[in-house]
């Protein structure tokens, strides 16, 4: 059961739980309400607990305690959801994926191009509204060698060597890295404050290995990776390749997706 996701966004903002072990393997299951209610099914060889749950010839009902205290975001244990719990990011080092997101984002699209009109902060923003991470990913690219696989700053700003992605350009190397830095306020504000640092990280990391390098986020609200044709009637063409994340922001379900290959490619970088 090591591989099973433990923890499942539903569309009404229940979180389901999947309960394992290594002994019993799934043995059951809780549905985190988003008013802090849980319902709770467990089978054991000796017992059975079931706490706000009841089985009907339909399925199965859940107690969901007080309505008007439902709240329309995901919760587990009284804190937000996160995409997934138990990583301090959406994605695992060295992967580049576009947001699972099980409800309309309409709203949240509105909110965050209401707060600023940087694409850069729109999708940070959009990111941690989503995720429920709150942090930057991003993408660094040049002959700059951290010297180890993951380097990490007194700021927090975590760098990730893509070691297959190395590639030979000339008399040097050209390497990229997977990027985090934690977000200190959740905000406009605060999205600003983290990219100034890590421009300002990356520029005195550069400086002292005498190398450069480039970056950028890798959640935009703006479309980066089409392939523009012009046509004979002076118009163009946009091609938007949906294997590449810098296309595709959010779906509702991850079998929209062409692929289940998210590892980072250098032709996502530019």
């Amino acid at each position: 059961m090591k591989d099973l996701k433990r923890f499942h966004r539903m569309p009404k903002y229940e979180v389901l739980e999947l309960l394992s072990d290594e002994k019993e393997g799934l043995f059951g299951f809780t549905f985190h309400i988003s008013n802090g209610t849980e319902c709770t099914f467990e089978r054991h060889g000796d017992r059975v607990i079931a706490q706000n749950v009841m089985f009907e010839e339909e399925g199965i009902s859940l107690h969901v305690g007080l309505l008007d205290d439902l709240r329309k975001e995901w919760r587990v244990r009284g804190a937000l959801y996160r995409e997934p719990m138990d990583r301090d990011r959406y994605n695992h080092d060295g992967e580049w994926r576009p947001i699972i997101y099980p409800e309309t984002t309409d709203h949240i699209q509105a909110e965050v191009c209401r707060l600023s009109d940087d694409p850069r902060v729109q999708g940070c923003l959009f990111y941690v509204r989503c995720t429920g991470q709150p942090v930057i990913e991003f993408y660094v690219w040049g002959p700059l060698e951290t010297g180890t696989t993951t380097l990490t700053l007194e700021n927090g700003l975590r760098l990730y060597h893509c070691d297959w992605l190395t590639q030979r350009r000339g008399a040097s190397e050209v390497r990229v890295y997977d990027g985090t830095i934690p977000l200190v306020e959740v905000s406009a504000k605060g999205v600003m404050d983290a990219l100034t640092q890590i421009d300002l990280s990356l520029k005195h990391l550069a400086r002292v290995r005498f190398a450069e390098c480039k970056w950028d986020v890798k959640y935009s609200m703006m479309a980066r990776g089409g392939t523009v044709t012009k046509m004979g009637d002076e118009t163009v063409c946009v091609a938007l390749e949906f294997s590449d994340p810098r296309n595709i922001l959010v779906v509702s379900d991850e079998r929209f997706l062409p692929t289940h290959d998210w590892k980072v490619k250098t032709e996502w970088l530019s």
